[in-house]
């Protein structure tokens, strides 16, 4: 084989050349850089290798450093399509022993797909591969989520006469998510049309991830096929000369033979397909049309059914669209993004508009200039992993916003009530329209020691005076203004009380005073503007003012029955005037004389005389009769 690598590279040269001419002369202009798949359906990828998939990622310029790996469209058929890598991606024995094997049983069936030692057979040939393999080096969880689990037809090597027994079984059919091709498979035309199908560069350098040889990077090598050879111990596979398929194969455990991967993909886990590099701008405004693509090279945004994203209250003021959103993942690369879509689901455009600090928020978003929403043009909003070029990203279901048309601002309040320096004010501001509506202050000032928080003017005013000012109404559909003024008063002034007469409060009536004789009694005034008091009293013989007597209060102290009657009065003065305060009459009741109670022995009761002239009488009548007895 080494003597053949050098003596035909001229061959390799003209077989690389026409294996890619399918790709770039097929190559059709295959509508917009960013579609949407619709019904497991991707119309723009085409298969027969006219164009390529950009998905997952595996070491191929170094041992350490993953780039994105590319596969060729074999197909795209029943919600699928069906990828073979575009080089080969390592190499790897066929089966870690030369012994018979089948696909089912081969160590690289099970490094392929990460299955543990149960799937080999042989005592030496038990390898688990569980923890290292090409599924989980090559492809995130989420992306495994796409890949088919896909019935592998293992078919016989019918290259010897059936009748003389000289063909190779090629074993049991598996359900497998990775696998290498068949004879079968690298048969069909609709795969392969121009038969001469493999650009079979090695891109790992040194030899690949398992330290086995591949002839050198830009360099061609054989790659393996799963079906069987010339016997069970062989396996077919592509000739690195002119890319044709060598039935009679190699020994399995052949270590310098390359792995060329292939699987089905679920269109249903793929909500876009876009340019696997630029397809995706974020648009200088948000939005951003979206370009003609003519190219073949596509990468995909997976469907991420775990996420809960959600959006509402969606309001349009202008051509700005302003919505609530909820369940939004956050961190690198998250973004939520949004699409503009026709009635044929054609993505018009496409835009990066947020990348959420929070789960929940709200978010806007410009339209592009003369487009607008209607029942043909629709606005869908999103929330995305984007990753960059040629590499997966994730993104939650499409949600339909459908906002409400926003109302701009109309100042309704026509005036203002006054106010006074030192009284509390507070004054709402109203207006018709969509709120949310802020309010700010325009020109002019408002009263010192008053603000405008809100819709609200409220405070405290420290100077009097006219104040003309103008507050503005804003939303997102645009804004009104008004002019308004706030007329402060001074503040009142107290009267003084020397130039005002004085005025008597309480009591506004003659009073009535109870009181006892021996005890004590407090008149009072009360009055307004006073500065003088004097008591009066009449005690019979006319009013006489009371020495002493000048305080609002007039105390009254040992009360007798001689006061009963005593009127007084007070006269309250001041410079401007005088005023006397009703009459207050003492009420003193006269002291009834006590009861004198009889005296002990000055008489007795006419009961007990009589009872003791009938005791008397009836011992002179005993003693009589005594007297008889014995005479």
């Amino acid at each position: 084989m080494s003597f053949m690598r050098r003596i035909l590279p001229l061959l390799l040269i003209a077989c690389l050349v026409i294996a890619m001419l399918p790709a770039a002369a097929l190559a059709a202009d295959t509508g917009k850089a960013i579609q949407l798949v619709s019904g497991g359906s991707a119309a723009n990828i085409g298969g027969s290798q006219k164009d390529n998939v950009f998905f997952g990622n595996y070491f191929q310029s170094n041992r350490t450093t993953k780039d994105p790996v590319k596969w060729r469209v074999l197909s795209n058929a029943g919600g699928q399509l069906f990828l073979l890598s575009d080089q080969n991606l390592d190499a790897l024995q066929y089966h870690t022993e030369q012994e018979d094997v089948t696909w089912e049983t081969s160590t690289m069936r099970s490094w392929l797909n990460g299955y543990d030692a149960s799937a080999n057979t042989g005592g030496s040939n038990g390898i688990d591969y569980t923890g290292d393999n090409f599924l989980n080096t090559a492809f995130s969880a989420k992306e495994q989520t796409a890949i088919a689990k896909t019935k592998v037809v293992n078919d016989d090597n019918d290259e010897y006469d059936p009748g003389s027994g000289n063909f190779t079984d090629g074993g049991n059919d598996t359900t497998d998510r990775i696998f290498l091709l068949s004879l079968t498979e690298t048969y069909n035309k609709k795969y392969f049309p121009n038969y001469c199908f493999s650009t079979n560069t090695a891109y790992v350098a040194d030899g690949g991830k398992f330290g086995y040889s591949m002839y050198g990077v830009g360099e061609s090598d054989s790659w393996w096929l799963r079906s069987p050879g010339s016997d069970q111990s062989r396996a077919a596979f592509i000739d690195w000369e002119d890319g044709s398929s060598v039935t009679d194969g190699n020994p399995v455990n052949n270590k310098e033979i390359a792995v060329r991967p292939a699987f089905n993909l679920n269109l249903s886990s793929v909500l876009f397909t876009s340019a696997a590099a630029g397809g995706k701008s974020a648009g200088a405004n948000g939005l951003a049309a979206v370009a003609d693509y003519s190219g073949s090279d596509w990468k995909l945004t997976l469907l991420d059914s775990s996420r809960t994203f959600a959006v509402s209250n969606a309001m349009l003021g202008g051509n700005t669209v302003t919505f609530s959103y909820s369940g939004a993942q956050t961190g690198v690369n998250e973004y939520l993004s949004a699409v503009i879509m026709d009635q044929n689901g054609t993505i018009a455009y496409y835009g990066r508009i947020l990348q959420p600090g929070s789960a929940s928020g709200t978010a806007s978003l410009t339209l592009p200039s003369g487009v607008t929403l209607s029942d043909t043009t629709k606005l869908y909003v999103f929330n995305e992993q984007y990753n960059g070029d040629k590499r997966t990203d994730y993104a939650s279901a499409l949600c339909q916003v459908t906002p409400e048309t926003l109302q701009a601002p109309s100042v309704i309040i026509t005036a203002l009530p006054g106010g006074k320096v030192g009284e509390a004010y507070s004054r709402t501001l109203a207006a018709r329209g969509s709120v949310p509506i802020t309010w700010s202050l325009e020109s002019g000032s408002l009263p010192a020691g008053l603000t405008l928080s809100g819709n609200t003017i409220s405070g405290t005013p420290t100077a009097a005076g006219t104040f003309t000012f103008t507050v503005k109404a804003s939303n997102a559909a645009g804004s009104d203004t008004k002019e308004l003024s706030i007329v402060i008063q001074a503040a009142p002034v107290e009267p003084d009380p020397d130039k005002q007469p004085p005025v008597i409060i309480a009591p506004t009536t003659d009073e009535k005073i109870t009181a006892e004789a021996g005890g004590t009694v407090t008149l009072g005034v009360s009055a307004r503007n006073a500065r003088f008091y004097q008591w009066y009293v009449n005690d019979g013989s006319g009013f006489k003012a009371i020495p002493g007597a000048t305080d609002a209060d007039c105390t009254l102290p040992d009360l007798t029955a001689q006061h009963d009657g005593y009127r007084y009065y007070c006269v309250v003065t001041n410079a401007y005037g005088t005023v006397t305060s009703p009459v207050f009459t003492l009420d003193i009741p006269s002291t009834p004389a006590p009861a004198v109670p009889p005296k002990t022995g000055d008489s007795m009761p006419l009961a007990l005389c009589a009872l003791l002239a009938l005791l008397s009488l009836a011992a002179l009548t005993a003693l009589a009769a005594r007297r008889r007895r014995h005479g």
